[in-house]
């Protein structure tokens, strides 16, 4: 149930609010996540329990609370963040 995205930014100088020719590859890694195309699963109460057992917090993600990752990995706050991966999979990386 793991998808990746993958992320291309043009970053820009905030203090002078000029794009600068820069790019940065984030790679956002996600876990289950409570949408249809895992559908089976969050219908099968014995395959959601199993599925949640090897995820670290023991739950399904919202597609809102990978979508807030998403959001400041885009946003200036991260723009110190370049070149790296960021697992937003609930611990489920840390199972495997």
């Amino acid at each position: 149930m793991e998808y990746v995205s993958y992320m291309y930014l043009r970053k820009g100088n905030h203090a002078t609010k000029q794009p600068i020719n820069v790019y940065v590859s984030i790679l956002l890694h996600k876990g289950a996540i409570a949408t249809d195309i895992n559908k089976e699963t969050l219908d099968d109460l014995q395959k959601k329990k199993q599925e949640e057992q090897v995820i670290q917090i023991h739950k399904i993600a919202q597609p809102e609370e990978v979508v807030k990752v998403a959001l400041f990995l885009v946003s200036s706050s991260a723009s110190n963040v370049t070149d790296t991966t960021v697992y937003a999979d609930g611990g489920l990386t840390l199972s495997s």
